[in-house]
């Protein structure tokens, strides 16, 4: 792979920490931000959907000690030049067309769209957010009218919105995967032309590919994107996200496959990281180089860049135990393994004095923190 020196800068490359869960601290949140920075990355968007105050009870009003927070981590971006965001889901604000119950909002859409412009002037006013997500995804659809409402919703917020922040929005049907309509409910006919209606250019759309969780982008696959939501998708990358089901045994530390169509089909790309923290910053590392190459790339690329990504972040004792001594978590589920075995593991699994909580996030997942937990997926 032949990388050029310098990045597209036309093509934004960041993080969104979008998983379900609650497992990174502000303390992984301060100390990831100058590390983005080193490894080439433009912005970072907060958006765990373990919040909340920006979610599950998005309605009320935020404490001080709230957005205080959120403005040490927007500071702290900035300072290094780095772009911040934050993702707000305004939960159950969809289920007011006419065909649906009013849900939260008895008094109807008009006290919900006052509510929703009041959060959004709280987070420009004391966040000063570079970037506002207004996320829809992962929604029990029960209106036929959930597009337009989103839509109102969308035109709401920019409204209150200041023409420097950019707003991203992630439709609930965010890629034609079956899996959608199958957990949240059909789509609603002619819902993609409802949602995008009269929206301005500056308003970006996030698109995870052919599927949820998708392994690639071929052109073919962002074109078809851009035809269904009338522009150029902002891809929503879900590699190395472990929060599912089925992933949630799994780790992904190995470079992802080819990216080198996005920079010419895609607005731009936030990666969703795992929910180990500092483990995610191993797969992370290789992303601004896969971007830049603009190759495919091949198996043998894949074992070269991951070693080169345990060397950078790691030792070369704990290169040696991952690539030699440690199953392949990426293929091989956490539920295969007996106990004992994941506790001898836990117990071979080498100290790091430059990054110890690397080998912390190691050891714990084989111990279990980091298990499904089906109670995350219901707010």
């Amino acid at each position: 792979m032949n990388t050029p020196d310098t990045p597209d800068q036309s093509f934004p490359l960041g993080v969104i920490e979008g998983m379900y869960g609650a497992f990174w601290t502000p303390e992984d949140r301060l100390s990831f931000i100058p590390w983005l920075k080193s490894r080439g990355y433009d912005f970072y968007i907060y958006a765990p959907k373990g919040d909340a105050c920006l979610r599950r009870l998005w309605f009320r009003e935020f404490s001080g000690e709230y957005l205080e927070g959120l403005a040490v981590l927007a500071d702290a971006a900035r300072k290094q030049g780095l772009s911040f965001g934050v993702g707000f889901t305004p939960l159950n604000a969809v289920s007011l067309g006419a065909d649906a119950p009013r849900g939260d909002f008895p008094e109807g859409e008009a006290a919900m769209l006052h509510r929703v412009a009041a959060r959004v002037k709280d987070l420009t006013d004391r966040v000063k957010p570079d970037i506002l997500a207004v996320l829809f995804d992962d929604l029990k659809i029960d209106s036929h009218a959930a597009g337009k409402t989103q839509n109102r919703i969308l035109k709401c917020i920019l409204d209150e919105l200041p023409e420097s922040t950019r707003l991203i929005t992630c439709p609930s049907f965010y890629s034609l995967d079956p899996i959608l309509e199958k957990i949240f409910g059909e789509m609603p006919p002619g819902y993609f032309e409802d949602f995008a209606r009269d929206l301005p250019e500056r308003a970006d759309i996030f698109w995870t590919g052919d599927r949820v969780m998708s392994s690639g982008y071929p052109l073919s696959s962002l074109e078809k994107a851009r035809e269904i939501i009338g522009r150029k998708p902002f891809i929503w990358d879900n590699y190395p996200v472990n929060d599912g089901r089925k992933s949630s045994g799994h780790l992904y530390l190995a470079p992802p496959d080819s990216r080198e169509f996005l920079p010419e089909g895609a607005r731009g790309i936030a990666v969703n990281p795992m929910k180990e923290h500092w483990l995610s910053r191993i797969p992370l590392s290789l992303i601004p180089e896969i971007l830049r190459a603009r190759t495919p790339v091949t198996a043998e690329d894949k074992t070269r860049l991951l070693k080169q990504a345990l060397l950078r972040e790691t030792s070369p004792e704990f290169t040696d135990f991952m690539l030699r001594e440690c199953p392949d978590f990426s293929i091989r589920d956490r539920e295969e393994f007996t106990p004992d075995e994941l506790e001898n593991l836990a117990r071979k699994t080498p100290e790091l004095s430059g990054s110890p909580g690397i080998a912390r996030d190691l050891r714990d997942f084989f111990r279990g923190r980091y298990i499904f937990d089906e109670t995350c997926l219901t707010g």
